[in-house]
């Protein structure tokens, strides 16, 4: 039953809302779904994930991974999972993956489990730090930074820089895109007016009518042959169904498409989502191309438009050619590598605003994580968090614990179990929030469609993009954000917060936070949390 759980897990199947995460079942039972495949330790490994008296995760999980290794190791990987699919089938949940070709299901299993073996250090001696390691490398460098008492203090951007390695711009015009359709006509316009040269970087092109009507625009302007266009999508999201027609149809219609694909691990993604014309205006944000992020009736979700300055000038745009030129030599494709550029201009506007991206590496830190931390350690009149997938890490708990301490306001906006997109991660997020309310942090949790916006909100700073507040983010995805200080662009940011929580319930009693008590599905989630 538990090999039940991990595939309902890694299919992101309602666990949790279904409540079937607390059932306990019996050794014949556990029996019945074991596979032919090291049949006895199997048996083992689920006794000791439904035994609340397991008190070695750390055992447990190398257990686990060990017979994962031998599996790989010997190809019954994949028999293996299929055998448990089959069982899954026949058994009472097959009612919920009877939409889910095993071949779709097997791979997906498959690739979450290889992910975490090469993690984990299974392979050519490559893995990632632990957490207890990655906090150690993190305290090292706080450490390292002063305290600040103002973020539009100078001292802050010295420090800024040494965090990111990014520093301040100024920029002409700041246009916050909260309305869907508003959004999606500006990517058009953008798209029409474009002159030289555009570049949209994504994560997901969904095969759904919007993603039809922006191939049809980006094609037209090919053909127009005013301004030309490239593509960037990940590698990983364009193997599943309905994310792959339309970019196919760009491409053969002989618009550049690269997929990305990770360097250093072939499991890394691309999760930023940008838009750059003509290298003065960038588009940038939390939205996918497709019906969820840009019609009205789906997902919540904020984007912004930052127009001239130094930043468009040169951060973005050479952004995308940077990692478009290395996508070229790294894949072999025939397409022309694109050029740097210097600055246009500063910009006149009463603001700053800075990227800092993230490049998930097991080779150094995250600099949007290490940021935020930074900022939570000195905020001092508010600490406000609108995101997707709130689950916390070790050291973001324990800084904000402190900062609670201290008296700083925390505001935590999430999903519930009602507009989560993602039910695998319910139980995860309802665990983080409720020790947060605890803690004496103020919860708002989402009332209807999927909130999908990814901000902070910090004294007079403001961090907008596309990083979750959970381990993917630091772990495997390529992630974007843009830093704001000054009052333009931070009261609309802010003001987004404000305006998002009126559709939301305010949690008054842990009875609102949904969440059995299940050292089992720790025990689980354990396994393969970092890519949650």
């Amino acid at each position: 039953m538990i090999l039940i759980l991990g595939l309902k897990l890694l299919l992101a199947l309602p666990v949790f809302a279904s409540n079937e995460c607390d059932k306990k079942l019996t050794l014949e039972q556990i029996q019945e779904l074991s596979t032919r495949v090291d049949r006895e330790r199997l048996i083992q490994w689920g006794k000791k994930a439904l035994s609340k008296k397991a008190k070695n995760p750390e055992a447990f999980q190398k257990e686990f991974y060990d017979l994962i290794f031998s599996l790989e190791s010997n190809n019954q990987l994949e028999a293996s999972l299929g055998d448990l699919i089959k069982m899954v089938r026949q058994s009472e949940y097959g009612e919920k993956i009877k939409n889910y070709p095993d071949t779709m299901l097997i791979a997906q299993l498959s690739m979450v489990l290889k992910a975490e073996l090469l993690a984990r250090g299974y392979h050519q001696g490559y893995r990632f730090p632990t957490w207890p390691e990655k906090m150690a490398k993190i305290d090292e460098i706080l450490k390292t930074l002063p305290p600040t008492k103002d973020f539009l203090d100078e001292e802050f951007k010295t420090t800024f820089k040494k965090i990111t390695n990014q520093v301040f711009y100024n920029y002409n015009e700041f246009t916050f895109l909260g309305e869907p359709y508003h959004s999606l006509t500006k990517r058009v316009e953008l798209i029409r007016r474009a002159k030289e040269i555009f570049t949209i970087m994504v994560w997901g092109w969904h095969d759904d009518t919007i993603g039809k009507l922006m191939a049809d625009e980006v094609i037209a302007a090919h053909k127009r042959g005013k301004a030309k266009g490239y593509i960037m999508v990940d590698y990983l999201t364009s193997l599943k169904p309905g994310y792959n027609q339309e970019l196919k149809r760009m491409a053969e219609a002989g618009v550049p498409v690269i997929y990305f694909k990770g360097k250093e691990n072939p499991f890394f993604g691309l999760h930023i989502k940008e838009y750059n014309v003509d290298y003065w205006q960038t588009l940038g944000g939390g939205r996918n191309i497709g019906e969820h992020y840009l019609s009205p009736a789906q997902w919540m979700d904020s984007d912004y438009l930052i127009t001239g300055g130094g930043l468009t000038g040169i951060e973005n745009p050479n952004f995308f050619a940077q990692h478009w030129n290395e996508q070229v030599e790294q894949q072999g494709l025939s397409f022309n590598k694109l050029k740097l550029i210097e600055p246009i201009s500063e910009g006149d506007l009463d603001g700053l605003v800075a990227t800092v991206a993230q490049i998930p590496s097991a080779l150094s830190y995250d600099p949007i994580h290490l940021l935020v931390l930074y900022g939570l350690k000195n905020a001092k009149t508010k600490f406000d968090v609108m995101n997707a997938y709130y689950i916390l890490d070790p050291i973001m708990k324990r800084e904000t614990e402190a900062a609670l301490k201290r008296g700083v306001p925390v505001r935590i906006f999430t999903n519930s179990a009602e507009s989560i997109d993602e039910p695998i991660i319910t139980y995860l997020i309802m665990k983080s929030v409720r020790e947060m309310y605890r803690a004496g942090a103020q919860i708002y949790l989402k009332k209807g469609k999927t909130l999908h916006t990814k901000q902070w909100g910090i004294d007079n700073m403001a961090i907008s993009g596309t990083y979750n507040n959970h381990p993917r983010s630091t772990f495997y995805e390529a992630e974007k954000v843009h830093v704001f200080l000054g009052p333009v662009a931070v009261e609309q940011i802010n003001e987004n917060f404000e305006n998002g929580i009126t559709d939301a319930v305010l949690v008054t009693s842990e009875e609102q936070i949904p969440l059995p008590e299940s050292p089992e599905m720790d025990l689980l989630f354990s396994l393969f949390s970092n890519q949650l």
